[in-house]
């Protein structure tokens, strides 16, 4: 694999509750876990018409490195270029233990 195509930073981010310190209501905070270098890979043509009407229909991948800080989960949330992505799927390349690849859905 070359990883001279892992060329975007990407936070992985999770959410949890917190109060704003101006009006003291209860707020959602992004916490950053880890960032790291990712390639991004958007649907084709085709895959775009076999996925149509099922849960991976307007999905997006990023890949990553194997080896992180911390392990990926389903739990967590993508952030790119201040846009917020649900993790739908993990699927690592269990054989070669180089890359990951990361399912997900922009959050609307």
């Amino acid at each position: 694999m070359k990883f001279s195509r892992l060329n975007t930073r990407i936070s992985f981010v999770h959410k949890k509750n917190g109060k704003d310190p101006v009006s003291r209501e209860n707020i959602e905070i992004l916490e950053t876990l880890f960032s790291c270098w990712a390639e991004i890979r958007e649907q084709k043509l085709r895959e775009k018409l076999s996925t149509a009407g099922t849960v991976l229909e307007n999905s997006i991948t990023f890949i990553i490195r194997y080896q992180q800080i911390k392990k990926a989960t389903n739990h967590m949330h993508v952030l790119h270029n201040d846009e917020l992505y649900e993790i739908k799927d993990i699927l690592p390349n269990s054989q070669d233990k180089d890359l990951i690849n990361v399912i997900a859905e922009r959050v609307s």
